[in-house]
C-alpha cells in the first residue's frame, strides 16, 4: 500500500506518515550502516568516518580504521560486543580493545616513506599515544606529552594499534597456555603483523624502513614481537619493558650453559642463542632502570645479547618506570642513548654487533649484582656505515661519536676496543667451515688483521677492533686457494708481471697471519725486489716473497739483504 497516494487516509494521518518516513527511513538508514560497519567484512579494515579527530594539532592527516576477528588470528569465540563497534577517542582501560588503530600521515606524505609502529602501556590505549604527540593530550598529571618515548618524526606515517591488559601484546596468552603457543603465534601477534602488512601496502611504505616502539606493556611486547621479526623491522625501540620473558620465549633462548658442556652441546647452544635459521634480529634500543621491578628479567636479555651477538643499544639508570624523556635524560649517559639515530638505520644494509666495548659502563644486570655502575650506555657511542658488500667482498666504515645533547657526560671516548660480528648481510655470503681474512684500515693505513672461521651460527666475529672518533674501514673476504701449479718460485712473476698472492699463514705459529697484496714491479725493478707486502701485526714489521720465509720463521738475512728495517703498524 502507498500511503501517499491513499485518500482514505485522514490527512493528520498521512502528514504523520510522510513526515515519519521522512525522518525514520535516513536514520534507519544510518542505524544499518552502523551495524554493516560493525558487523563488516572482518578484513580488510574500513574506515571509521565517524571519527572526530581527523587532524594533528600541526596539520597531519589522522585516519581511524576498525575490523573485524579475521578468522585467521584464531581469536576465541566471544561475545558480539568483544567486537563491537569500539567508540572513537577511546582511553584508559575500560576502552581497551582489538579492532580499531590510527594512522598518522606525515606533514607531506610521500611514497616510499618509513613507518612507525607505536604499542601503548598497560591502561591505555592508541588513541592515548597517539593523543601525546599529535593532540598534546595529557591523561593525568603525570603526562608529559612532549617527551613521550615513542614520538615519531614528521616525515615518517605512525601506526597506533590497539591491545588490552589481558592480551598484553600476545604474551598474556601465551603465559596463560604455554603448551599451545609456545611454537605457534598468539592472536595478538597476527593481528599486529596483519595490521602492519595492509598498512605498509596501502600507504605504499619503504619496507626497508619499518621501526616499532613500545612503554612498558608495550615495551614486552616491542621485544617480543619485533626481535623475532628482522625480516619487517629495521629497528626497535623498548622502553622500560614489562618483562623479558616473552622475547626469550620467541627469540628460543636456552638456559645458560653448563660449565662442562661438550664441544658438540656448545654448537647446538650457539645455534639456539644466536638464532640460526632465523633472521637476522633488528638493532635494539633498550631503556630500563634497576630501580623498576620490572627490570628484574633484564639480565636474560643482556646475557643473550652478548652470548648470541645481538645488536643491543641499552641504557640505564635511576629514572624509575618512565614513559617519558625529561626523567631519563637526567643521567648523561642516558641522554647519548636517546641521541642514538635508530630510526635511520635500514633493514636492507648490514649492520655491526658490539660485544666487550671497553667505551661501555658496568651494567646492573651482568657480573656481580653491587658491581655496577649508577648509570650508564652499551654501545651508544659507536657508528658505522656500509662501504661494500658483495657477495665476496664486505667493507663498513666504523667509528665513534660525540652526540649533541642537552646534559652531555663530563667526558666522552676518543677511542674504544670491541668484538665486531657483522649480521644483516646483503649480498656477501658466509659459508660454514670456510675461512675468511679481515684487516682494519686507518687513515688510509692497515692498522690489524687476520683470519677467522664463522661460528656454529655461521657469525663472523672480529675481535678487539680498536676505534677511533676517525672512521676506520673493516673489510672482509673468503680467503683465496691457490692451485699447486700457480705457486711460484721465489723471485718468479706471475702473469702480467704480477707477482702471485698468497693467502695462507705459517701453520707453525697461528699468531703469525700474514694478508698478502699484489703489486705490480716498477719498470727495471725486480720482482724479488718488490716482492709482496705483508703485515705483520705480531712483529710489526714489512717482509718481502713468503717463499724466502722457511716455515714462518723469517730471515734475518733477507731483511738484511733487502735492507728492510721494522715499522710500527699499531695506531698513532
Amino acid at each position: 500500500m502507498s500511503y501517499s497516494r491513499d485518500r482514505s487516509l485522514h490527512p493528520a494521518s498521512r502528514a504523520f506518515i510522510l513526515g515519519t518516513r521522512r525522518t525514520v527511513i535516513p536514520w534507519l538508514c544510518l542505524f544499518l550502516w552502523s551495524c554493516t560497519l560493525t558487523l563488516a567484512a572482518d578484513w580488510p579494515p574500513v574506515l571509521d568516518r565517524n571519527n572526530p579527530t581527523t587532524r594533528s594539532l600541526d596539520g597531519r592527516k589522522i585516519d581511524r580504521y576498525t575490523h573485524g576477528p579475521r578468522a585467521e588470528w584464531g581469536y576465541p569465540d566471544s561475545s558480539p560486543s568483544a567486537w563491537a563497534y569500539p567508540p572513537p577517542q577511546e582511553t584508559g582501560k575500560p576502552q581497551q580493545n582489538h579492532n580499531s588503530f590510527y594512522v598518522v600521515a606525515p606533514r607531506r606524505p610521500y611514497r616510499n616513506a618509513p613507518l612507525c609502529v607505536v604499542l601503548h602501556s598497560a591502561n591505555r590505549t592508541a588513541f592515548d599515544y597517539m593523543g601525546y604527540q599529535f593532540l598534546n593530550r595529557r591523561i593525568d598529571s603525570a603526562s608529559d606529552p612532549p617527551h613521550v618515548m615513542t614520538r615519531m618524526p614528521d616525515d615518517c606515517y605512525g601506526l597506533f594499534l590497539n591491545s588490552s591488559n589481558a592480551e598484553w601484546w600476545g604474551w598474556g596468552t601465551v603465559r596463560h597456555d604455554m603448551a599451545k603457543y609456545t611454537n605457534t603465534l598468539t592472536p595478538a601477534e597476527k593481528r599486529v603483523l596483519d595490521t602492519i602488512e595492509w598498512v605498509v601496502v596501502h600507504y605504499q611504505i619503504d619496507r626497508n624502513r619499518i621501526y616499532l616502539s613500545g612503554v612498558s606493556m608495550g615495551g614486552c611486547g616491542t621485544l617480543g614481537i619485533g626481535l623475532p621479526h628482522g625480516d619487517i623491522f629495521a629497528a626497535i625501540l623498548a622502553d622500560v619493558p614489562a618483562g623479558t620473558e616473552y622475547v626469550a620465549l620467541r627469540r628460543g633462548f636456552p638456559a645458560p650453559l653448563a660449565s662442562a658442556a661438550s664441544p658438540a652441546e656448545r654448537d647446538i647452544w650457539t645455534e639456539k642463542i644466536s638464532g640460526l635459521g632465523l633472521p637476522d634480529p633488528p638493532v635494539v634500543v633498550d631503556f630500563s632502570a634497576p630501580n623498576d621491578s620490572w627490570s628484574k628479567t633484564q639480565p636474560v636479555l643482556l646475557e643473550a645479547a652478548r652470548a648470541g651477538h645481538l645488536p643491543l643499544i641499552l641504557a640505564w639508570g635511576p629514572f624509575g618506570h618512565s614513559s617519558f624523556s625529561l626523567p631519563i635524560a637526567k643521567y648523561p649517559q642516558c641522554d647519548v642513548v636517546l641521541a642514538f639515530p635508530w630510526r635511520e638505520i635500514r633493514k636492507n644494509a648490514a649492520y655491526p654487533v658490539f660485544t666487550n666495548a671497553s667505551s661501555d659502563q658496568r651494567a646492573p644486570w651482568l657480573g656481580t649484582s653491587s658491581d655496577f655502575d649508577e648509570s650508564g650506555q652499551m654501545n651508544a657511542y659507536l657508528r658505522w656505515k656500509d662501504q661494500q658488500d658483495k657477495p665476496t667482498r664486505f667493507a663498513m666504515q666504523l667509528w665513534i661519536t660525540h652526540p649533541t645533547v642537552e646534559n652531555p657526560p663530563a667526558t666522552m671516548p676518543d677511542a674504544a676496543t670491541a668484538d665486531v660480528t657483522l649480521r644483516r648481510f646483503q649480498q656477501f655470503k658466509v659459508q660454514p667451515g670456510k675461512t675468511y681474512t679481515w684487516q682494519v684500515v686507518w687513515d688510509g693505513k692497515t692498522v690489524a688483521f687476520g683470519k677467522i672461521t664463522p661460528d656454529a651460527a655461521h657469525l663472523l666475529t672480529i675481535p678487539k677492533v680498536t676505534l677511533t672518533t676517525t672512521p676506520v674501514v673493516l673489510s672482509v673476504k673468503a680467503e683465496e686457494r691457490r692451485r699447486s701449479h700457480e705457486l711460484l718460485r721465489p723471485g718468479s712473476v706471475g702473469r702480467n708481471g704480477r707477482v702471485p698472492v698468497f693467502q695462507n699463514s705459517p701453520p707453525s705459529n697461528d699468531a703469525r697471519n700474514l694478508a698478502y697484496r699484489s703489486i705490480r714491479p716498477s719498470p727495471g725493478e725486480s720482482a724479488q725486489r718488490r716482492g709482496i707486502l705483508c703485515e705483520h701485526g705480531a712483529a710489526n714489521f714489512a717482509c718481502l716473497d713468503e717463499h724466502l720465509i722457511e716455515r714462518g720463521s723469517y730471515s734475518k738475512e733477507l731483511h738484511r739483504r733487502l735492507s728492510i728495517s721494522p715499522r710500527p703498524t699499531a695506531l698513532p
